[in-house]
């Protein structure tokens, strides 16, 4: 034999009388199987008998078997492997790799393996069919922990979905727990705006998070929480102050040089629109727009790239019934 398996003789011995019939019998190893004779034999009778007349030499051959590997199609995403065959000998090594489309992430392979490597390489030894899982990604923006935020005042929830995401609906939920606790739902199916404003309602909390979920036209989804904790404040904890007049709070912090919040304040129901501008006029970015009820609000700004919003200086402006209130904003490197 070559190595790859055994050859059994019947009757087994040393030595045989002329005329004697020996059966000579090929098991491969697991994994292979016997592709013929060579030497004083040929064919690939197995077993195989024959009479000796003679001094016989002969070795039987074993080759691998071979088996498929099929990488099932998924929609947002696309896999190729390496080397890419039609089969593969037994215990050779393959290497399939995913790539997902702009606004996916890859998340893992299912089927007869499971891995969360990208490129994910494993031996043949059977037939194999993997999947390549992909999920839509979702980047919360704000709030990303560390706010205070009051009760009944307005928290502008910021997200980031590609708009390759077809069909995409956002969910959002709020723990008062940290990452272990039970969610609430703050809103759901929302569409993509990238921002939901929300009137924070108690109990108070130091540990509450926010996740937002996003789902695309075909049922997959993504999610992303707070990287950590921010606080919930009851409205009975602070200072009453009663809101006499439109207006925009000191900013804080100034200069800033990426998340900062805005603190604006209403002396009764109106619509108003707060924006952030360059010193052309140019709206940056709309931090709350519509109708919003008497008191003090909070909304977040987080600075883009450094392209879009370079370092110098910005209006943060309240447009209101009773006209424009405006502070300065310098945002550094």
């Amino acid at each position: 034999n070559d190595g790859l398996g055994n050859v059994t003789k019947n009757p087994d011995q040393l030595n045989y009388a002329p005329g004697t019939s020996v059966t000579l019998a090929a098991l491969p190893s697991g994994g292979y199987h016997f592709a013929g004779w060579s030497g004083d034999l040929t064919g690939s009778t197995n077993p195989l008998t024959i009479v000796m007349a003679s001094n016989v030499t002969a070795t039987a051959h074993f080759v691998p078997d071979q088996f498929t590997v099929d990488v099932v199609p998924m929609i947002r995403g696309t896999v190729l492997r390496q080397p890419d065959l039609p089969l593969y000998d037994y215990l050779s090594r393959v290497t399939v790799s995913a790539t997902p489309a702009t606004g996916y992430a890859f998340t893992g392979w299912a089927g007869d393996l499971t891995s969360a490597a990208n490129p994910f390489s494993f031996t043949v030894e059977g037939p194999l069919t993997l999947k390549a899982h992909f999920a839509p990604v979702i980047d919360l923006i704000a709030p990303n922990g560390g706010e205070t935020t009051l009760q009944g005042t307005s928290l502008d929830i910021q997200w980031a979905v590609s708009d390759s995401v077809p069909g995409a609906s956002v969910d959002i939920e709020l723990s008062r727990s940290g990452v272990a606790g039970a969610s609430e739902p703050i809103a759901a199916a929302l569409p993509n705006s990238g921002h939901y404003s929300w009137t924070v309602f108690g109990p108070a909390t130091d540990s509450a998070l926010i996740r937002v979920t996003v789902r695309d036209s075909d049922g997959f989804t993504g999610t992303d929480a707070s990287n950590a904790a921010f606080r919930i404040v009851d409205v009975l904890a602070v200072p009453r102050q009663v809101v006499t007049a439109f207006a925009i709070e000191p900013l804080s912090p100034n200069p800033v040089s990426g998340s900062a919040r805005v603190v604006f304040a209403l002396p009764r129901e109106a619509t108003i629109r707060l924006s952030v501008m360059d010193l052309q006029g140019r709206e940056v970015a709309r931090l709350a727009d519509g109708i919003m009820p008497a008191g003090r609000h909070t909304a977040t700004w987080t600075r883009g790239s450094a392209a879009a919003t370079p370092p110098g200086v910005y209006l943060v402006r309240l447009d209101t019934p009773q006209g424009a209130r405006i502070r300065r904003w310098v945002v550094e490197r």
